[in-house]
């Protein structure tokens, strides 16, 4: 037996044993309702479940009763909190705010084991990731009759945003609230020091280019004391990076099937990532960003003035501005955001802010409104100005500013990240996604610690990938 064929048989073990132990909660999830309850895929492509093909009347009245929320993190002192409580203010309802259970990979495991349970909440906080594997599983509701009967105009939305949740069925599964885009957050004042022209303020690859980045990154960097860039740490610069080598449908297929990122583009964007490290030593060794159990290392290489410009979320604005020093104080610098750098495309994935209403749901009309209301006018007003994220309510861009406050506050560009809502590029997520990524975000490792080639892990982890793709695993 080969060398590579040892790898995928060690990998299908793996895999199996872990859908049979700590992915147990997602199979009591599917077991509520088991594959061979599910009807033929549709024209469209997707497949619908029998409750999907079912028609569904006009949404019930509204009812007044206390609606329980779960999001994965404390909402105390965030937007959220304030949206929450400026409803209850305005409605007379009442929001049990439910402990998260956990985030990340402990939050997906107990949410499923809630799910399965009948126990979940009214409304939960959904991974935009997922919202096509619980939706396939039947586990959170159908927002359609109530889009209807609230008449919802699609075009007051950001069609990306809005439309994100549309399963191939025309159901609509979550509610997004908004996008958090990507963008490269900066040191001003590492750009001052060294003598470097600032990056652009608009959207445009003009003087923007990967090969831009490249040096200006360079000059940025001081051996020994900072790094001059922080890309891959970030898992959104897959799809991005991918994008914008002209992979057009990023990391897979648009019918989900196919592992594209392992094109030779695809491992080329990637090879670019890992070679600030490993070929121009401008970017952090991965030992030093990415440890596990140990969360915020890169933004607090960041924070500390180790990194001088770094790949993030919309959504990091919060973390710099509580964690930078302020005015006066010891290591204070400004900070601010350009474009992500452009090659044949210049687009940029964002993270959604999606929430659903489950099935289990013991209040799903009370839970409806709420979401109705944090992604209307009213919760988007105060999303947009809080600097949370560009909510999916068009009007309320316009208030994405960067307010009075020190110039530490938020950043003076801040308004890119409504034009990066306008480049936005999505990754093509199917219900299998989970265990795909699970095989070549581990192999991956090998090449951001520069053991091997991009190519060559892309390349020996594609079949397994595509099984997983296919279901197999």
């Amino acid at each position: 037996m080969t060398s590579d064929a040892t790898s995928r048989v060690t990998r299908r073990r793996f895999l199996t044993g872990m859908a049979a132990a700590g992915g147990a909660a997602a199979l009591a999830a599917c077991g509520s309702n088991p594959r061979d309850q599910t009807t033929p895929a549709t024209a469209g492509g997707g497949p619908t479940t029998a409750a999907a093909q079912t028609v569904v009347g006009a949404a019930p009245a509204r009812d007044a009763g206390v609606t329980s929320f779960m999001n994965w993190d404390d909402i105390r002192d965030t937007p959220i909190e304030a949206v929450i409580k400026e409803y209850e203010q305005q409605t007379g309802r009442k929001v049990e705010n439910v402990p998260n259970p956990g985030t990340g990979n402990e939050y997906e495991t107990k949410v499923r084991t809630m799910l399965a349970g009948g126990t979940a909440p009214d409304i939960m906080r959904v991974n935009d990731d997922f919202v096509r594997y619980y939706s396939i599983k039947d586990q959170v509701r159908d927002l359609s009759p109530y889009l209807k009967r609230d008449n919802i105009k699609p075009d007051d939305y950001f069609a990306p945003i809005y439309n994100f949740a549309k399963q191939p069925s025309g159901q609509y599964t979550a509610w997004s609230l908004g996008n958090q885009p990507r963008l490269i957050f900066y040191n001003v004042n590492a750009f001052k020091e060294a003598g470097v022209p600032l990056p652009p303020k608009e959207w445009t690859k003009q003087g923007w280019t990967w090969n831009d980045f490249l040096e200006t990154a360079k000059k940025l960097t001081k051996p020994g004391e900072r790094w001059g860039a922080l890309v891959y740490d970030d898992t959104g610069m897959e799809q991005t990076f991918a994008v914008n080598n002209g992979v057009e449908s990023g990391i897979y297929s648009e019918d989900g099937k196919k592992f594209t990122l392992a094109s030779p583009k695809g491992a080329e964007a990637l090879q670019f990532l890992a070679d600030l490290t490993c070929k121009h030593q401008v970017q952090p060794e991965r030992g030093l960003v990415d440890q596990p159990g140990v969360p915020n290392l890169g933004n607090n290489l960041f924070v500390g003035g180790k990194v001088a410009m770094a790949a993030r979320t919309q959504g990091t604005i919060n973390y710099f501005r509580r964690n930078i020093p302020k005015v006066g104080e010891p290591g204070h610098f400004e900070f601010d955001v350009a474009p992500i750098p452009g090659n044949v495309a210049q687009k940029s994935e964002g993270s959604l802010i999606c929430f659903a209403v489950t099935k289990p749901a013991k209040n799903p009309d009370g839970a409806w409104e709420l979401l109705e209301f944090m992604g209307g006018p009213e919760g988007a007003k105060i999303f947009a100005a809080r600097g949370a994220f560009i909510p999916a309510y068009k009007a309320a861009a316009d208030l994405i500013q960067p307010g009075k406050e020190p110039p530490s506050s938020y950043p003076a560009n801040i308004q890119l990240f409504v034009q990066a809502t306008e480049h936005a590029t999505v990754v093509n997520f199917t219900e299998n996604t989970e265990n795909a990524r699970n095989i070549y975000r581990d192999e991956l490792d090998k090449a951001w610690t520069c053991q091997e080639s991009v190519k060559s892990v892309l390349d020996r982890v594609r079949p397994d990938v595509e099984e997983a793709l296919s279901g197999k695993f």
